[in-house]
């Protein structure tokens, strides 16, 4: 029985994939961190993490289980988890809800505004894996749930929404969608077939790839914008300066050497200017602040 639970959590704990965890997570960290101008208190910063990581496996979960039927006729997922049924959908299902129920407590523990809004997180999370049946939007709904993130960090220290909060939650959206499109390259044939939408499949390789740069500016021109709401220094202009160049070296990857070669950098690099980004917040704000 022991051994039934265990191999049942190892393929739960695999089907969230935390290798990705940190493309999203710095984002809330550095909403923590802006609102409360420093380090806040350990307990909120707890209560922050359970409610991202609860949030984010929902969504690895009911993105997994929705597109089950999907990812059964794709050739590049058909050997995932839930299509070669190595655990049952309600074991999933069930972490699924548990995992949401978690994330609401967490909201709860929070502050009220965290917890009145956290409904609209799980309406979003559970609405994007039924986007590309649909509508070429899916990566502005993606970039949406990463973007709720920062918000949920900064609601969590100062219990409102301010204008910074936007224009941040803007730049992780842009940034967000930017980086799903690039993604969503190598399925954009699969997508033709199948009648399902993403701008790769709509646009094809280099129109889609354009407006991916596009909306990276936008992410940039936001970010940039914090600078003069908060205050930031030249130690995160620096920073902003350093994920310029990091993106650059992307779309001359993406443009030049082709999808293939992106592949082979895409989950460092793009993890990196998560991290980086939190790094010279953390430090501008510490030093200059």
């Amino acid at each position: 029985m022991a051994s039934r639970v265990w191999e049942q959590g190892s393929i739960l704990y695999k089907l969230t994939t935390q290798k990705w965890i940190w493309l999203t997570l710095p984002f809330a960290l550095v909403g923590v961190l802006l609102a409360a101008g420093g380090i806040p208190p350990l307990v909120k910063i707890w209560w922050v993490m359970v409610a991202f990581i609860s949030a984010r496996n929902a969504g690895m979960y009911a993105n997994r289980l929705i597109d089950e039927p999907i990812d059964t006729q794709n050739p590049r997922t058909k050997s995932r988890i839930l299509p070669q049924g190595l655990i049952s959908q309600n074991v999933v299902w069930a972490a699924t809800i548990a995992s949401f129920i978690l994330f609401v407590l967490a909201a709860y523990m929070l502050n009220p505004l965290c917890f009145y809004l956290s409904p609209l997180a799980i309406i979003a999370i559970m609405l994007y894996p039924y986007a590309k049946r649909f509508t070429w939007g899916l990566h502005i709904l993606l970039g949406l749930v990463m973007a709720c993130a920062p918000v949920g960090g900064w609601i969590a220290i100062t219990g409102e929404l301010e204008l910074a909060t936007i224009v941040l939650a803007a730049g992780v959206l842009f940034w967000g969608a930017a980086f799903d499109i690039i993604l969503d390259n190598q399925d954009a044939l699969f997508y033709q077939q199948a009648g399902l939408h993403s701008i790769p499949a709509l646009l094809g390789y280099k129109r889609a790839n354009q407006v991916a740069l596009s909306l990276h500016v936008l992410s940039l021109a936001a970010f940039y914008a914090m600078t003069g709401l908060l205050k930031l220094g030249l130690i995160y202009k620096l920073g902003l300066g350093l994920i310029e160049l990091c993106l650059c070296y992307e779309y001359v990857v993406i443009f030049n050497r082709g999808f293939e070669e992106y592949k082979k950098l895409a989950h460092g690099l793009n993890i990196g200017i998560s991290i980086l980004f939190f790094v010279v917040t953390l430090t501008d704000v510490l030093l200059l602040g």
